[in-house]
């Protein structure tokens, strides 16, 4: 866990749950995803939560039973909570591959807690977007095009199928009610921010020249928290 140097427990701070990828350890994702460097660092407390066996649900190398990561990652807020004073109304994850298929088990199913969710290359099979919550939540992704992985445009792995980084987004734009208009802005490194408009909640996607990244340029952690730090449940 990663506690910002201007912590004052005299009033309430925001929390990120950084999530590592399958076969990944929370301290390499903290390392490479820099949060603790960025702007996420300054503003928030970030945790690191490690999976049962190194993956997640709603992915098909993940072990736990449906619900049970969530309950996990609901406890570990409230373990957080019980020695920091934070904010519930500005709880957020992010993630990265199967790790962001987790963020985005928790914008489907835990929209009650989250206040925004930010999947980075996400492993998006069908079942992190199955049965959801009827919530809207501020969502933002990261998805490079080149995606060696998950593909840009969706595809199969593992003999399932799995969405594309821009359909993921487009999917959140219609749990959120946005209009059928789009803007696109150029982002440092070739990247493009697309913003859907007229939603209940802001929901935008970046998509990157680049393969299954966390990247810097755009720098990924500075990106998301600009979006995600506006965002209150």
């Amino acid at each position: 866990m990663d506690v910002p140097a201007g912590y004052d427990p005299a009033r309430p701070f925001p929390v990120m749950v950084g999530i590592p990828a399958y076969q990944d350890t929370s301290e390499n994702f903290r390392n490479y995803s820099r949060l603790k460097w960025s702007s996420i660092g300054r503003d928030a407390i970030i945790v690191y939560p490690d999976s049962w066996h190194q993956s997640w649900e709603g992915n098909p190398t993940g072990t736990s039973a449906p619900g049970q990561d969530i309950d996990f990652i609901r406890r570990v807020i409230d373990r957080v909570q019980a020695s920091y004073n934070i904010d519930r109304g500005r709880i957020y994850a992010t993630g990265m591959s199967t790790g962001s298929g987790m963020a985005a088990v928790l914008g489907c199913h835990a929209s009650d807690l989250f206040a925004g969710v930010a999947p980075v290359s996400g492993a998006y099979f069908d079942a992190v977007d199955a049965g959801c919550q009827n919530n809207s939540i501020a969502f933002i992704n990261v998805h490079g095009m080149s995606d060696e992985q998950h593909a840009y445009n969706g595809g199969f792995r593992y003999g399932l199928h799995y969405y594309g980084g821009r359909e993921m987004m487009e999917r959140y734009a219609h749990r959120n009610n946005c209009s059928a208009h789009r803007t696109e802005h150029p982002l440092p490194g070739g990247a493009t921010k697309v913003i859907a408009h007229g939603c209940s909640k802001p929901t935008e996607h970046i998509r990157v020249p680049g393969g299954h990244l966390w990247w810097y340029k755009p720098s990924t952690a500075d990106e998301i928290w600009a979006f995600l730090s506006q965002q209150r449940r």
